[in-house]
């Protein structure tokens, strides 16, 4: 489609159809780092929706993908990523999968559903997958079976299609729009000897549609977009996502330079797409993952490790290290001092029940924050030592759901009592000399904590302004008195030049900070659960 050339007036129209088919077969047959690995090319979810070929007009049905006859080719398959709906939409379950197997009511599906099994034979592919109706939604057994495969779900499909602009399941995929606001336009300008022809067109639609939109702001869904090798995104016109190309109607051969990156709501600039995280040459940052992840909603906040554990189970032979309930080894121990910003008007709490260790972020419930880790390149010395740190999986996935876990460390460990202290401690040049953050407030404030130094780092320099380097510690409460067992309960940073304005007890962390690597005493060995 030319510049100026109106675009349809419905993403259901035979032109966009056409558009997201060129864009699969261009990808397919010329992007080679967004094809499945060849070794895995045979596995397939359990169940899948069978969408009947084009030349028939059979009805949709549910399949069992150990029944099918593979012979040695493997079925193309489609995902759909929506929105769940309070309504009484069809799910599956034990008494009706075999009714389902012989036949899908079409009536019995939402527009959204409806419409996604069109496109999916439109794009060639004859299966398709949908959570509520290829896992038994009445089964704990089956849900944690199929949890911890959805990485493989969506990695091995042919495309994920996404129905952004849909509200819920019932809105349906394909929207009306006015075409003026999303066909490009060029115009001449002569002025004071200026003659330039220039391009007008919306500079911010990939962030207001895709990025900001209220589906990819759900957890889940996530690890739905980044996986899948190529992502077809609904929404008021069709955008394309894949490891080598992002594109929409305005601009289907590519975005224009300068729009590959967004920033968000702290100014942080981050990539528009994580599809490059199988591109080991990348430097692909865990951190700016869990960034974007921490600011998406989750209806059931139980699901906040197992909602990204299929991109851990994905990403872990690349990135060649031990997966530890949200963090990775090699970023151990500075990882462990993580905090929660920006937080949600909802408090901080503690589940009540167990998900995973205190030292990490995902021991916590809260709808949505910020999650901030001590920068590694700023990291002037680390004062602890790693000994092990391992989880424990009540399959022996340490993937899925955790029923244990502990780091051990060799570091110095001592007693402060912090209601005793105003919080931050007094400013000196525009900077506290310390500052207390607790994990969940007003629980603690009256304990007898321990406190860890971890690392020094330092916070950087801007211009005509230097920062004060910090002693980062954690804050721990004692589990069993007997032995040095700890569960975390916060952070403390203590600036290290400030000593003059430094109360008396908190002196030890700067003094026990300067002292030379080998010449550290009163080391403990320490186990935090």
């Amino acid at each position: 489609m030319a510049i100026g050339q109106l675009r349809p007036s419905s993403t259901g129209s035979e032109v966009c159809d056409m558009v997201a088919i060129k864009w699969l077969m261009h990808c397919v047959a010329n992007h080679p780092i967004c094809r499945t690995p060849e070794e895995e090319t045979l596995w397939l979810p359990s169940r899948l929706i069978d969408v009947g070929s084009p030349w028939n007009n059979s009805g949709p049905r549910l399949v069992i993908s150990s029944d099918l006859n593979l012979r040695h080719i493997k079925p193309l398959y489609t995902c759909l990523s929506h929105r769940w709906s309070d309504e009484n939409m069809l799910k599956l379950s034990a008494s009706n999968i075999d009714t389902l197997k012989r036949e899908i009511p079409l009536e019995s599906l939402s527009p959204t559903f409806r419409d996604a099994l069109q496109v999916t034979r439109k794009l060639g592919a004859r299966y398709l997958w949908i959570d509520s109706l290829c896992i038994l939604q009445d089964s704990l057994k089956d849900w944690h079976a199929e949890s911890v495969e959805m990485g493989k779900v969506y990695n091995h499909s042919l495309c994920n299609i996404a129905a952004n602009a849909s509200s819920d399941i019932g809105g349906g995929l394909f929207q009306e729009r006015e075409t003026r606001f999303i066909t490009p336009y060029k115009l001449r300008i002569v002025f004071s000897g200026h003659d330039e022809t220039y391009c007008f067109f919306r500079a911010n639609m990939w962030c207001a549609y895709i990025t900001d939109a209220t589906l990819n702001k759900r957890g889940w869904v996530f690890q739905e977009r980044m996986l899948s090798p190529r992502t077809l995104h609904y929404s008021h016109q069709l955008f394309w996502e894949c490891q080598t190309l992002q594109a929409c109607e305005t601009f289907p051969a590519g975005l224009p330079g300068g729009l590959n990156d967004f920033a968000d709501h702290n100014d942080a600039w981050l990539p528009i797409t994580l599809k490059n995280w199988r591109d080991i040459g990348q430097l692909w940052d865990w951190g700016d993952a869990i960034q974007i992840y921490s600011n998406c909603r989750l209806t059931n906040l139980e699901d906040r490790l197992i909602a990204i554990a299929g991109i851990a189970k994905e990403v872990q032979p690349y990135l060649k290290d031990e997966y530890l309930a949200g963090l990775w080894k090699k970023d151990l121990p500075h990882n462990l001092l993580w905090s929660l910003v920006n937080v949600s008007d909802r408090a901080v709490e503690k589940p009540m029940t167990y998900r995973c260790p205190s030292w990490s972020w995902a021991s916590l419930d809260f709808d949505y924050a910020d999650i901030e880790f001590v920068p590694p390149g700023n990291i002037e010395d680390t004062l602890v030592s790693i000994l092990d740190a391992r989880v424990k999986s009540t399959s022996g996935d340490i993937f899925g759901h955790l029923c244990g876990g502990y780091v051990e460390l060799e570091g110095r460990i001592d007693q402060i009592f912090s209601a005793n202290f105003p919080n931050p401690g007094p400013w000196l040049s525009n900077h506290p000399s310390y500052e207390f953050r607790l994990d969940v407030e007003g629980n603690t404030t009256d304990e007898c904590l321990y406190c860890l130094p971890i690392v020094i780092y330092n916070q950087g320099r801007s211009p005509g302004h230097n920062y004060p380097s910090l002693i980062t510690c954690l804050l721990l409460r004692p589990e069993t008195p007997e032995v040095q067992t700890f569960v975390r309960v916060g952070t403390l940073d203590v600036s290290l030049d400030m000593e003059v304005i430094l109360p008396l007890e908190l002196q030890w962390i700067v003094d026990f900070s300067r002292t030379d690597r080998a010449s550290r005493f009163g080391l403990s060995t320490i186990m935090i659960y």
